[in-house]
């Protein structure tokens, strides 16, 4: 990161704080995980026969990993708009019997979104900025295999916090908290809009995902994310676009999911969007 996901729930359209009523906003899209609506992925429960005594499967390598975040923004102007933060990531696994570590790189972030009339442009500058972050996982058994876990895990961009998951994050620019990640000489992260409003918005944001997948392969292995996160916009190229509108998680949990594939060793995060069309082909 996230990686996305790292997470970046990112305007579309400028907004203001309104409420919706076609949706059901009972999610504040921060960190507090009561309000989650997803479960985290495949229920084991729901498995009949006996849990795996075998070996588990070595799946230490080089993978590549697509993200994808769904979540609904709402515009006063349009109502709420489906957002999908599609994250490409390079991870390199290391692993010691079930006890993994996924050393991860963010290569490419793309949203989309099921309107045409404005575009969301995350910067390569952006991209480059990001940690690459250790993250531990585990591989569980269950019926027919292992299943990988990677527990809750909180990203930050653009702010330092001495407590992240309970601390508030600043709304404003001058706050000592904020630094310039990306460093263009604005606050935080710079992302760029075209379309119906085109400009910059400068960015911090905090997200927490778990990670939750079927059977494990050793070529490849897929689940759904459990997620949360916030940003809040500390200023903007225009007023019209200096503003947070509300978003919360896609209420449809399997919308925010993740796959690895494994890659050749060596391979560059150049490699991984190269590739990105072959290795995670659309449904």
């Amino acid at each position: 990161m996230m990686r996305l996901l790292p997470f970046l729930v990112i305007a579309l359209l400028t907004a203001c704080e309104s409420s919706s009523t076609e949706y059901q906003w009972n999610n504040d899209a921060g960190p507090d995980g009561s309000n989650n609506q997803n479960d985290g992925g495949p229920d084991a429960d729901a498995d009949d026969g006996d849990i795996t005594t075998d070996p588990p499967p070595d799946i230490s390598g080089t993978w590549a990993q697509r993200q994808v975040l769904a979540s609904t923004v709402n515009y006063p102007m349009i109502g709420p708009v489906d957002t999908f933060h599609i994250n490409y990531v390079l991870v390199e696994v290391t692993q010691d019997g079930t006890t993994l570590t996924a050393l991860e790189e963010t290569c490419e972030i793309i949203v989309e979104a099921d309107t045409d009339l404005q575009t969301t442009i995350i910067p390569e500058a952006f991209v480059a900025s990001m940690d690459h972050e250790p993250k531990s996982a585990l591989l569980i058994p269950a019926v027919g295999g292992y299943r990988f876990s990677q527990p809750q895990y909180y990203q930050v961009q653009g702010v330092h916090l001495t407590d992240v998951p309970g601390e508030e994050l600043p709304t404003e620019a001058t706050d000592p908290r904020v630094f310039d990640q990306d460093e263009d000489g604005k606050a935080g992260l710079t992302v760029r809009m075209t379309g119906m409003l085109t400009g910059e918005l400068y960015i911090i944001s905090r997200e927490w995902t778990v990670l939750t997948s079927g059977i494990v392969a050793t070529d490849a292995f897929e689940g759904l994310i459990d997620w949360e996160g916030a940003q809040i916009t500390l200023g903007a190229s225009s007023e019209i676009l200096n503003t947070t509108p509300e978003s919360v998680t896609h209420a449809d949990a399997s919308l925010s999911n993740f796959r690895y594939v494994r890659i050749a060793d060596g391979a560059t995060c150049a490699d991984v969007i190269a590739q990105k069309e072959s290795l995670f082909p659309a449904p």
